[in-house]
Parts: C-alpha cells; sequence; structure tokens
C-alpha cells in the first residue's frame, strides 16, 4: 500500500518542494487512518500542528518516564539522561538513528516498551537543546507510524515535551 502511494507521488511530475511535503503528509495520514482501521488496539490522533500522535488503547502497564530539563545545558546533557532513563548500554551511540535502532530494534535497552518519555522544565533552554528534543519525538513518532505500516507491530513508545 505505501509504495503505491510512494511510487504514485513520484509520477505526478514536476512540483514545488512543499507541494511534495504537502502530499507526504497527506499520504502518511491516509496510511495511518487506514492502520487505525485495521488495528483498533491503535488510537491514533492529528494535533492541530498535523503532528501524529498515539495512544495506547489496551496498554494498562504504559510507563511513563519524566526527565527533568532543568540543568541540562548541552545537547550532550539531554543524551545522557535519555540513555540512563532507556537503560541504554554504556557503548550505546549518541546519533538519532542510534536511539530509533535501539528503542524500536528491541533486546538492546533494559526499559520495553510500552513507554512514554516526558521531558520537563525545556522553557529555558537553549534553541539547539530544543530542537534536538523535537527531533527525536518526530522521529520516534514517524518511525512507530512507519513500522506499523510496514509490519502491522506497534511499539508503543513516545517522547512528549512540557514547558
Amino acid at each position: 500500500m505505501f509504495s503505491n502511494i510512494v511510487a504514485a507521488s513520484r509520477h505526478r511530475g514536476r512540483s514545488s518542494r512543499r507541494t511534495q511535503w504537502l502530499q507526504g503528509v497527506r499520504s502518511r495520514t491516509t496510511i495511518v487512518s487506514r492502520i487505525a482501521l485495521e488495528h483498533p488496539a491503535a488510537r491514533i490522533r492529528q494535533s492541530q500542528r498535523g503532528a501524529l500522535h498515539f495512544a495506547a488503547a489496551d496498554h494498562t502497564d504504559m510507563q511513563e518516564i519524566e526527565l527533568d530539563a532543568r540543568n541540562w545545558r548541552t545537547p550532550d546533557d539531554f543524551r545522557s539522561a535519555l540513555k540512563s532513563a532507556i537503560g541504554a548500554p554504556i557503548w550505546h551511540g549518541d546519533s538519532l538513528g542510534a536511539f530509533l535502532d535501539s528503542i524500536f530494534g528491541g533486546g538492546l535497552n533494559t526499559l520495553k516498551p510500552p513507554y512514554i518519555i516526558k521531558v520537563v522544565n525545556t522553557a529555558g533552554q537553549s534553541t539547539e537543546l530544543k530542537a534536538l528534543i523535537q527531533d527525536l519525538s518526530s522521529a520516534i513518532d514517524d518511525t512507530r507510524t512507519r513500522r506499523l505500516a510496514r509490519t502491522g507491530e506497534d511499539v508503543v513508545v513516545g517522547l512528549t515535551i512540557a514547558e
């Protein structure tokens, strides 16, 4: 299903980057809507900004981990706190891909899904640090959506930001 949508969007001819991005958002939203219908355990809602958010319909054992950003000064402070929170091994990488692989690949971290990580006290943080946290949050949502579409398995994980 997804490959058909991607192939169709590639053959529509030339268009602006914004138009291509909007087509991708529409396609992803359509896919997620279809998945939600096919997999009732996954409730998916769309925020005002268009970001997709998941809520576990049948996961009563959802863990909520809170990370306090008040004393963070650099992106490395966030990465270290996140590694500690998910129980990553000492050799765990710092890249976005490394976090996604360990969260969705399974078997590496001591913290197992379902869980949500809530980052609090970010109001006074640098733009760079806020952007890093937001990028990881979006990447987790996107990876979860793609994995659900590809395999039908929902790895119930999220990262939210609270000022």
